[in-house]
């Protein structure tokens, strides 16, 4: 694009829109039918694959080792968004991401938006009988902090739920904000971790993030 406006280098476009030499509402126009010829158009047509295959593995093949079966592909790499953290029993939807496989979110993550407009996303489901471990992070709010942290790892090393990470912070009303990711084997296993951590005399809310 910037040789078609006569200029030299990158550098030099970008200066140019900067100070109004070159109009970006000119030359936007342009760069959409190149994003659209380069990206888009490989993305629709891996999405159409997708949605005229049926939803199940093929006679023969690998159960997927992620535990997730993504419409359509066979064995495809597939990824756990960190903004959602997804575990089994969880709604999830996949995410055609460009070389890192498919990202696999939450229905009702934050950043699953748009997904009638965008042909990246696509229908996934949990495969049954998964023995893995999947992380899950909390926001424990508490009223002291030195009796919750040490009850909150009391009561999970009691339940055997090991913990990969924790941080604490004091809030600016007085209370304690704790962060803590876990394993756990559904969601089922992690609302039972929730409900037995809400019993904690200090803790005021947990929040799964």
């Amino acid at each position: 694009i910037a040789q078609r406006q006569k200029v030299n280098s990158v550098d030099d476009f970008y200066a140019a829109i900067g100070y109004g030499g070159i109009s970006i509402s000119k030359i936007m126009p342009r760069i959409k039918e190149d994003y659209i010829r380069i990206y888009r158009e490989p993305v629709q047509q891996v999405a159409e694959k997708v949605k005229s295959q049926p939803p199940v593995l093929k006679e023969g093949s690998k159960k997927p080792k992620s535990g997730v079966i993504v419409e359509g592909l066979d064995n495809c790499q597939v990824k756990f968004a960190r903004c959602c953290n997804p575990v089994p029993g969880d709604e999830i939807i996949g995410f055609i991401t460009r070389g890192f496989g498919v990202s696999i979110h939450k229905k009702d993550c934050a950043n699953v938006q748009n997904i009638d407009d965008s042909p990246r996303w696509v229908k996934a489901y949990w495969e049954t009988g998964i023995r893995e471990t999947f992380t899950a992070t909390l926001e424990i709010i508490s009223l002291d902090s030195v009796k919750c942290i040490s009850e909150v790892t009391t009561q999970l090393s009691n339940m055997r739920v090991p913990v990969s990470a924790m941080n604490m912070r004091n809030t600016k009303d007085g209370r304690m904000q704790m962060s803590i990711t876990i394993a756990v084997n559904n969601a089922e296993h992690l609302s039972n971790v929730i409900e037995r951590l809400k019993k904690i005399r200090h803790v005021t809310t947990i929040t799964r993030v």
